[in-house]
């Protein structure tokens, strides 16, 4: 068995962490850059890799010998090509595939940043893990900023943390007909379908209200889970998509936290005719789950808070790969300039209904 398939021993790679007090995102990098074979390696060790996601939230291996088709073959072998997933219909963000089972992590407008989320969360399915692969790096800014949801809870007020537990989140979504702005994705892009049918059925599979407009923009809302237990700890966790899907403030003079990041890709009529939207308008936003009333801005920015509080950062190097516990961290997007590549693979698609 060649060096590169076989398990090596703790000798051959060297580990570190990003946040050592918290034990949180290991590192791996071969003791010799280039002299170990990502897609084997991932392979190889799949069940200690599996372990170390649950302990610590994610994983950074860096420095390994690869290549872009050497990601989704990685992703294989520690999940199996069955639990991949090939379809990101009801996404917020416009997205592209590069394979049948890998993403453009984002199509967002690199002006803007993308605030700290539990990727799918606004869905009663979504996957229990998520990875990222550094195509080619932006010569200045485009992190992936991530926030490790243990510390999290530990930062959050108890009876909010109690209310979103109870409530759970309502989304409201306002989908265009045509391209708005460049940044907002279609209808027909969300659903992946230009049959107004496959997007009902959707909604219908997913519990989703719908109506379409006069114009023919489709507007749909859904409620979903504040918090879930993880499949393996059975810990309680605060999982969901309140911050980023939170774009009205109920102040037409303040941006929630979440559109003030992305505002700087907008025209300034445009983040007025925004500012100015009822919830049920915009393009997203949140509302408490039973009460059906908008999420305050104050609680928006005590999120904010929360996440930024547990937030760690790296500077993409060609070849990285991260692989994340969507239940354990969260994950957002710096903005860049230049050209920037970053796939994503999704593994494992779970839901807590019965």
């Amino acid at each position: 068995m060649s060096n590169a398939a076989r398990v090596l021993p703790a000798t051959e790679v060297f580990e570190h962490f990003l946040e050592p007090r918290q034990g949180f995102l290991k590192v791996v990098e071969p003791r010799e850059s280039g002299s170990i074979g990502l897609k084997e390696w991932v392979t190889a060790n799949k069940p200690e890799l599996r372990a170390d996601l649950t302990r610590h939230g994610g994983l950074l291996l860096r420095n390994f010998a690869n290549k872009t088709a050497d990601f989704q073959a990685a992703m294989e072998g520690l999940f199996g090509s069955e639990n991949l997933i090939e379809s990101y219909a009801g996404g917020m963000s416009r997205r592209n595939k590069v394979s049948e089972k890998t993403f453009v992590s984002t199509l967002f407008p690199r002006v803007g940043g993308l605030p700290q989320h539990f990727e799918m969360s606004y869905l009663r399915t979504w996957p229990l893990f998520i990875s990222f692969y550094c195509e080619q790096p932006s010569p200045y800014g485009g992190n992936t900023p991530i926030s490790y949801g243990r510390g999290l809870l530990k930062n959050l007020d108890k009876k909010l943390l109690g209310k979103f537990d109870q409530e759970g989140v309502c989304y409201l979504r306002a989908y265009k007909n045509q391209a708005y702005q460049g940044v907002f994705p279609t209808w027909q892009e969300a659903f992946e379908s230009s049959d107004p049918a496959a997007a009902e059925k959707f909604c219908r599979a997913n519990g989703f209200e719908f109506h379409w407009t006069a114009e023919r923009d489709f507007k749909t809302v859904n409620v979903s889970q504040g918090t879930v237990h993880h499949p393996q700890t059975r810990e309680k966790l605060f999982f969901n998509h309140a911050l980023t899907s939170s774009f009205y403030s109920g102040n037409k003079k303040i941006l929630s936290p979440s559109f003030e990041g992305l505002s700087s890709a907008l025209k300034p009529e445009v983040v007025e005719e925004v500012c100015a939207m009822a919830i049920d308008e915009v393009p997203y936003g949140a509302a408490w789950g039973k009460s059906r009333k908008p999420i305050e801005l104050s609680v928006q920015q005590d999120l904010r808070a929360a996440f930024y509080d547990n937030m760690v950062s790296f500077a993409w190097k060609k070849g990285d790969m991260l692989i994340l516990d969507n239940l354990l961290v969260a994950h957002g997007r710096d903005p860049f300039i230049g050209e920037r590549s970053i796939l994503t693979v999704m593994a494992h698609s779970h839901s807590e209904r019965a």
